[in-house]
């Protein structure tokens, strides 16, 4: 029985009529001296400059670079005493393309991002705690920062959390905030993603730094098809174009679905 409960748990669909749409890509940033430790593999996740030029120039029609964050909500509204929270970093596309609810306001743009706009969509257990009236324009602080709330989310909580950092507990948690993940990127705010590096200096930016992995990225192709063999051929192309002076990176596999 317990053998049937866990294969049925690891196979299940997540996302059933979404899935089969989702790509995750797989660029290989790491030079060729460097060596893989088992369990500790940094292209499972991406630099922020190779998810950076992914939503830029990538053929998808909906593509998120996301990361997992924990970070303090500050003493407010109905919060008296600090505590603790979990989360993620996505853009904007993130919400359409994995099918997260809104059960008030709207999530943010495209152009939003761009903009680094300090905005915020709230999850349901997060807003009922900060008083779930009038929360829609509102500003919150969340790691020391004001966000402006534009959305609420509903109910969302697949199973396993595949599209998060695998090297954490996928099986439970919830998110209870997005914010864009340019204004993480801005402010160098707290990441609780894995995050590897091959670089023995210490840039003064580690997480922008080209020899360090900490980005998931997914994209969809639900309403534009675009082709494997496209992919492929793009993530090569931008490999060969985009490696700063040293690294011999090469994609692993393009994408996979």
């Amino acid at each position: 029985m317990t053998m049937l409960t866990v294969v049925r748990t690891m196979t299940w669909d997540p996302f059933p009529g979404r899935s089969e749409h989702l790509y995750h890509p797989f660029i290989d940033a790491l030079p060729a001296s460097c060596d893989v430790r088992p369990g500790k593999d940094p292209r499972v996740t991406l630099t922020w400059m190779d998810s950076q030029n992914l939503l830029r120039q990538a053929p998808a029609s909906l593509q998120t670079a996301l990361a997992s964050a924990r970070l303090l909500v500050d003493a407010q509204r109905s919060v008296q005493i600090p505590f603790f929270t979990q989360g993620q970093y996505v853009t904007g596309d993130a919400f359409a393309m994995f099918g997260i609810p809104m059960a008030q306001g709207r999530a943010w743009a495209r152009e939003d991002d761009a903009a680094h706009a300090r905005v915020v969509v709230l999850g349901q257990d997060l807003a009922a705690r900060l008083g779930s009236e009038g929360l829609v324009g509102a500003t919150v602080r969340l790691g020391g920062q004001a966000f402006r709330v534009v959305g609420v989310a509903g109910p969302w909580s697949p199973r396993p959390r595949f599209y998060t950092d695998l090297q954490q507990d996928v099986f439970k948690g919830r998110e209870d905030f997005f914010i864009p993940i340019s204004v993480e990127a801005e402010l160098q705010m707290a990441v609780s993603s894995s995050v590897f590096s091959w670089s023995s200096d210490k840039p003064l930016n580690r997480l922008q730094d080209a020899r360090t992995s900490w980005v998931q990225f997914w994209s969809s192709c639900l309403t534009r098809p675009v082709s494997s063999s496209t992919s492929a051929s793009w993530a090569t192309t931008h490999v060969h174009s985009s490696r700063p002076e040293g690294l011999t990176g090469q994609p692993r596999r393009g994408w996979c679905p």
